[in-house]
């Protein structure tokens, strides 16, 4: 009875050029890879190239270890700035606070202290005297 409805299967999948895995469905129009990796190269990119190079970035990272050994801190929008005026280079401190993220480099806030500053023998003292306070216990 199949015969006299229309052609089989195997005819309805040759002429949509689908391949006998993949059941009625349409195969579709992309190009099929050879499986190189020449075949997956990238395409020119549109839009406006980037301001810095990997160099700019190096020479930033290498100031910036030299900073840390001197004991010296930075902001971002001196970092930025340090970068226009050295590199020539024009970015932004909050998308060059991505590119640090990205090569690895972390941050903490400074905070304020005097304990670097603090005598032991002083210190004791002070706790001797408060020691003699307490109300309590």
């Amino acid at each position: 009875m199949r015969a006299a409805v229309g052609p089989g299967p195997q005819r309805s999948r040759d002429r949509v050029h689908c391949r006998p895995a993949c059941g009625h469905r349409a195969q579709s129009s992309a190009p099929v890879l050879d499986g190189s990796f020449e075949a997956l190269a990238d395409a020119p990119r549109s839009g406006r190239p980037p301001r810095w190079t990997r160099e700019d970035l190096d020479a930033l990272e290498a100031m910036l270890d030299t900073a840390a050994a001197e004991g010296t801190t930075w902001t971002l929008p001196a970092l930025a700035e340090w970068l226009r005026r050295e590199r020539g280079v024009n970015v932004d401190s909050s998308w060059l606070s991505v590119l640090l993220h990205r090569d690895g480099f972390r941050w903490k806030r400074t905070r304020d202290s005097l304990r670097h500053k603090a005598g032991p023998a002083l210190q004791a003292a002070a706790w001797e005297r408060l020691e003699g306070l307490r109300l309590y216990g």
